[in-house]
């Protein structure tokens, strides 16, 4: 409100002054340390939404259908290609003229340039004031706009995609594997992930654990990863999934919490919690955790004894020869993930487990039963 109060008084004082004013708001509480302003950053993208959707819908209730179609002829068409074949393309290689930019990103960029709120609310304040001032022609000003609006959205974001995958600029499927807990045996895993080409972030807020990481030569972030910070600092390009293997149950739940936001409630796992031995006898309510990884009875614990008596996690390939026989998933064998024929990670998880398939790859400890026992 006291935006909205800031931009009335300025436009009062001196007329259209208020978009600056509150431009200059903006820049002046984004610089300024005296005040948290993570909770307004979030509120803002959510209020932007709402009001750029209603702002669209009223400009958009000033143009009837009629006086689109009127507009709809040869020149349009080619006002559009002039828009969309030469400014854009001369604009894009003039600014990125000395850039390192390389020429199938300036490509893709010239290929990406829909017109929208911006230039239909500008529209129709200039069709309103020279309509005002004697310009008959101008209230055509507001339904030609939207016509450029409607085909440069159309043009340029249907195939988007299938443009960026042919230049070879769209980002691959996040594969990537962001791992809570610097630990050995936690480190055994991201080594283990490492070495296939998957993207590995391991987090903890113990320095002796990250230097290890460091040596292994993983990427790191040394830090509380539920502090504001956190996501700010961390890089999570590449990056879609989770595994929560500290030995703090609620860092693991809240992590897991935060952290689906982001990846999606099917692509965070954590373990099983130390104080109960049963999924439904746990503290943590369910719909407040990650996927339970391995299993239910499995627990920092029980699985650190397990892990640290293996040197190494063992890996096998699926063939017909073990799936027809003493099957993929051995008694004797505690899987951790596969890796399957697309390049993707499947932790195993207690609901919804991956199912091996022929050329998959199975991460395991082998001899959990002995190692049990010792």
């Amino acid at each position: 409100m006291v935006v909205v109060a800031v931009f009335t008084i300025s436009n009062m004082l001196q007329h259209e002054s208020g978009l600056w004013a509150t431009t200059l708001m903006g820049i002046a509480l984004a610089n300024q340390k005296s005040a948290h302003i993570h909770h307004i950053t979030e509120f803002k993208e959510n209020l932007r939404v709402l009001l750029l959707s209603a702002l669209f819908i009223l400009l958009a209730a000033r143009v009837e259908l009629s006086s689109l179609l009127a507009n709809l002829n040869w020149n349009i068409v080619i006002f559009l290609a002039i828009l969309i074949f030469i400014a854009r393309p001369v604009g894009v290689y003039v600014s990125t003229l000395f850039s390192d930019i390389n020429w199938r990103e300036k490509l893709f960029l010239c290929w990406m340039a829909p017109r929208g709120v911006v230039a239909a609310s500008i529209s129709s304040i200039f069709a309103i004031s020279l309509t005002q001032n004697g310009f008959e022609q101008a209230n055509q000003l507001v339904p030609i706009v939207f016509l450029v609006i409607i085909s440069t959205v159309t043009i340029y974001g249907l195939p988007a995609s299938w443009v960026a995958r042919k230049l070879g600029v769209a980002k691959p499927v996040p594969n990537g594997v962001l791992i809570l807990g610097a630990h050995d045996w936690a480190l055994k895993i991201a080594k283990a992930i490492h070495n296939e080409g998957f993207k590995v972030l391991v987090a903890d807020n113990n320095w002796k654990n990250i230097a290890k990481a460091n040596t292994l030569g993983l990427e790191t972030y040394h830090g509380n990863i539920l502090s504001e910070l956190a996501l700010e600092e961390i890089d999570l390009d590449g990056v879609g999934r989770m595994l929560s293997l500290t030995p703090n149950d609620e860092v693991n739940s809240l992590a897991a919490l935060r952290f689906g936001e982001i990846f999606g409630r099917s692509h965070v796992f954590q373990l099983a919690p130390n104080t109960k031995k049963h999924t439904d006898e746990k503290d943590v309510s369910s719909h407040l955790s990650g996927r339970i990884l391995f299993d239910t009875d499995l627990t920092f614990e029980q699985i650190s004894k397990i892990i640290s008596a293996n040197d190494e996690i063992s890996v096998k390939e699926i063939t017909e020869e073990n799936m027809s026989g003493e099957t993929a998933e051995d008694p004797e064998e505690m899987p951790l993930f596969l890796i399957n024929n697309n390049h993707e990670i499947d932790p195993y998880s207690v609901n919804n487990p991956p199912s091996p398939a022929l050329g998959d790859k199975l991460f395991y400890i082998s001899n959990i039963t002995s190692s049990g026992e010792e």
